[in-house]
C-alpha cells in the first residue's frame, strides 16, 4: 500500500473521529444532553443494509469535505503568494468559506441524518473572540 493512500486513509480515519466525536458524546452544553444516547439507540434501530448506507454516506460526505479542504489549503497558498493581495484579505476570505462550507456539510448531514430517521443534530454554539489576522 503507498504511502500516500495510507496517508489519505488516516486523514480520512480521523476526520470521522472528529465528526463523530460530538455526535457519540452525552453531556455538554443543555442542548446537546442526551443526544449521543438518541443517536445510539437510532443507529441500533437500523437494519444492517440501513447501516451500511448511512456510514457509506457519512464517509463520502468527508471525502468530499477533505477534498474542499485540500482545495482550500491550495487556494489560500495561492492567495499569499499573489504579491497583489493582503494577507488579511486571505485570510478573511478563506475564513468565510470555511464558515460557507462548514454550514453546508451540516446541511448535507442533517439531510443524510433525516433519510435514515436519525435524531436532527444540536446547533452549535457560536464562537466567539477575534482571530489574530482581523483588524480590531
Amino acid at each position: 500500500m503507498s504511502s500516500l493512500f495510507r496517508a489519505v486513509q488516516l486523514g480520512l480515519l480521523l476526520s470521522l473521529a472528529t465528526a463523530a466525536a460530538p455526535v457519540l458524546a452525552d453531556g455538554g452544553p443543555a442542548n446537546r444532553q442526551g443526544f449521543g444516547k438518541r443517536n445510539a439507540e437510532a443507529l441500533s434501530q437500523l437494519t444492517s443494509r440501513e447501516r451500511q448506507g448511512y456510514f457509506n454516506g457519512l464517509r463520502g460526505l468527508e471525502r468530499r469535505r477533505f477534498d474542499q479542504r485540500q482545495a482550500d489549503l491550495s487556494s489560500l497558498e495561492r492567495c499569499l503568494n499573489a504579491r497583489s493581495t493582503s494577507s488579511i484579505t486571505c485570510f478573511q476570505e478563506n475564513r468565510q468559506q470555511g464558515a460557507e462550507q462548514r454550514l453546508k456539510w451540516r446541511r448535507d448531514l442533517q439531510a443524510l441524518r433525516q433519510r435514515y430517521n436519525l435524531p436532527a443534530m444540536p446547533e452549535r454554539e457560536q464562537r466567539s473572540g477575534e482571530h489574530h489576522w482581523k483588524r480590531g
